[in-house]
This record gives structure tokens, C-alpha cells and sequence, in this order.
């Protein structure tokens, strides 16, 4: 994998290889779409772009010689608002080949996709099975099944011990006051914080918690975590971040 500041590049060593291109500001997701789509497909040479104006500079190099196959794009994009990428695919006539990979989708917002000339679009907030699904029909052109809603890689990204400490965080819990609530050491806590910050790519630890908020993996702030106080607290595990 080769790795720049704002681009990532995974291949497999062959001019016959498929193009694909991830344009996504969340290392995260980036980097499971990169590993699914491996997984389907071993003989891709996939690159990520986590900006607007590097992700533009993409679309347009080598489009004659070696042509993208497919663009995956979210659509809040640092420098880009909304619809605009995709728009400047179609304008470029390459919609058909991009697919839409965000946590905003509402069925209007899915039929501006379409009707700009998307393959589709698949939601952050799936159901992992059904992302994975959407990711295969994707790039066999197919149509794109929704699914049904959940967190989006819940399951295989955040274990219940980092589920638990997201949540106290988003409730403006200080570290001394998790670690009560977890049994734990304000230092464990804060070596907890400093692994989800430096896997979610995030600035902070309440940036941490606005990323998860955004890609669905936090669900319900009512009832994700209920305290001690409560009467009610989830079973723990022991695993570590």
C-alpha cells in the first residue's frame, strides 16, 4: 500500500488490473470498502482520495490510457458540498461508473443519484452483510440493494468496550468520570481515547464521536449506555482497542 498524505494507493502489480477509485474522508470506511473490494476482487489497483481537489486531479489523469472502473464517492467531501462530484462525473460522462457511499441517504436524495446517471447508492448505515452485498452487485454493474439500516460496520470496527466508551464521551463524561463508570483507571481511559482518535483519523476525541455519530455507529444517545445509576449496564469485555 502506498501512502501520501490525502491518497492511498492499494494494488496488485498488473497493467490488466481494474482501476477503482475511493474518493471518502474517513479512513475508516475507506479502508473496509478497499479491503472488501479485495476481497471480491484480488486484481484491482485501488486508490483513495480524501479531498475534493485531489479527488478532481484523479478523475481527470490517464481517463484515455487506463480509465476508472469504478468511483466510489462520498458526498460530504471536504471542499465539496452535496451532489457537486458527482455532478462534475456526469459533466465529464463517467456517472456510470460512480456509486454513491454515504450516511445522508433519504429516497429522494437516491433518485437525484440515479437520475444524474449513478450506478446507485449504498448507505453508511447498513447492516454489514448488506453493504458488502451492495459493494458486489456494485462492481458487477448490477442494481444496488438497500438493505436494511443498523450501524454501518458496527460489528466488524468497534468492539463493545469501544461502543461503551464512545458513548460516555458523547455525553461530555471527562476521563475521570468514564473510568468510574468502567471500573477503570482515568489512564486507561485516556489510552483508550488516544486509540479511537488515532483509528477513526480524528483531531480529538469529540471528533472521534461526531465521525461515529455520522457513520451510524452509535445508534440512539437514550439508549446506547445507561449507567450504574440506572440499574442497567452493558456487559463488558475484555477485549482491547
Amino acid at each position: 500500500m502506498k501512502n501520501r498524505s490525502d491518497s492511498q494507493t492499494y494494488f496488485q502489480a498488473s497493467p490488466e488490473n481494474k482501476r477503482i477509485l475511493i474518493i471518502e474522508d474517513h479512513p475508516i470506511v475507506s479502508h473496509v470498502i478497499a479491503s472488501i473490494l479485495l476481497e471480491i476482487n484480488k486484481n484491482l489497483e485501488i486508490t483513495v482520495k480524501s479531498c475534493s481537489n485531489s479527488a478532481l486531479a484523479a478523475l481527470h489523469e490517464d481517463r484515455q490510457t487506463h480509465p476508472w472502473h469504478r468511483i466510489f464517492l462520498d458526498l460530504d467531501m471536504p471542499g465539496s458540498l452535496g451532489l457537486s462530484l458527482l455532478r462534475h462525473c456526469a459533466d465529464m460522462g463517467i456517472a456510470q461508473h460512480c456509486v454513491i457511499v454515504s450516511g445522508t441517504w433519504s429516497e429522494q436524495r437516491n433518485k437525484e443519484v440515479k437520475k444524474i446517471g449513478a450506478l446507485g447508492f449504498i448507505k453508511k448505515s447498513s447492516l454489514f452483510d448488506d453493504f458488502k452485498n451492495g459493494l458486489v452487485s456494485a462492481m458487477k454493474g448490477d442494481p444496488i440493494p438497500q438493505g436494511n439500516s443498523s450501524s454501518l460496520l458496527s460489528a466488524a470496527l468497534l468492539t463493545p468496550r469501544q461502543r461503551d466508551m464512545l458513548c460516555l464521551l458523547r455525553r461530555g463524561l471527562s476521563s475521570k468520570k468514564i473510568a468510574a463508570q468502567l471500573g477503570i483507571s482515568p489512564g486507561t481511559v485516556d489510552n483508550h481515547v488516544s486509540a479511537l482518535v488515532s483509528r477513526f483519523g480524528a483531531t480529538g476525541r469529540m471528533h472521534a464521536v461526531a465521525m461515529a455519530i455520522e457513520l451510524g455507529l452509535l445508534g440512539d444517545p437514550e439508549s446506547t449506555y445507561r449507567s450504574r445509576d440506572d440499574g442497567v449496564l452493558p456487559a463488558m469485555t475484555d477485549a482491547k482497542l
